[in-house]
């Protein structure tokens, strides 16, 4: 009976894993690294997701999912708005140049004890997964004038270079096991099984 739970136990953590690796956003499939989301807020088809990257102030990186349907024609201001309105660790502050034609702009980002320097405006940079790695570009536009794709990430660094250039945040991932190995390790369990039965 202690065999059938384990063997139970061990079937529903394969699955588990192997469910969640799908539903991450894969970032490098050969080291089987996935993009580490600290919070996923939303409902919807689509998923977009964020980046903060402290590292300016000393502090890390993290990932939010944004989710949403196509009618919503959702824009990087109700994505950052929503990870706001769903955590109370995560905070914001934006301005906005509307008459020069660039939108809204992010002033400072918070997440529980990081703060970003409310000094140094916040550059934002589109990345597109190329597996492994994303590839990053600078937009013209602000958070206001900027549509989400599903797949899509913002991502958010605490400066600019000396150029003004965006500066890409580093991304946080996390080891998803394969659905191979996890394979493996269900014939390995179920042949220990049949040996002690």
């Amino acid at each position: 009976m202690k065999r059938q739970l384990l063997c139970g136990v061990g079937v529903t953590v394969l699955v588990s894993a192997v469910t969640s690796a799908r539903g991450s956003l894969i970032i490098d499939s050969t080291n089987q690294l996935a993009l580490d989301v600290a919070l996923t807020v939303g409902e919807g088809t689509n998923t977009s997701y964020m980046i903060v990257d402290f590292a300016e102030t000393g502090g890390a990186s993290y990932a939010f999912a944004y989710r949403w349907n196509d009618a919503d024609a959702a824009r990087s201001y109700d994505m950052i708005s929503a990870i706001a309105d769903a955590s109370a660790g995560f905070g914001w502050t934006f301005g906005g140049t509307d008459g020069v034609g660039f939108g809204a702009f992010v002033e400072n980002f918070t997440y529980n004890a990081e703060a970003g320097d409310a000094g140094t405006f916040w550059s934002l940079s589109l990345g597109t997964v190329i597996d492994p790695g994303v590839d990053w570009t600078s937009p013209a536009i602000g958070i206001s004038q900027r549509f989400l794709t599903d797949g899509s990430i913002d991502g958010w660094y605490n400066g600019f270079t000396p150029d003004f250039a965006s500066i890409p945040p580093e991304v946080p991932t996390v080891s998803v096991p394969s659905p191979a190995a996890g394979f493996v390790m269900l014939g390995l369990a179920w042949r220990r099984r049949r040996r002690a039965g």
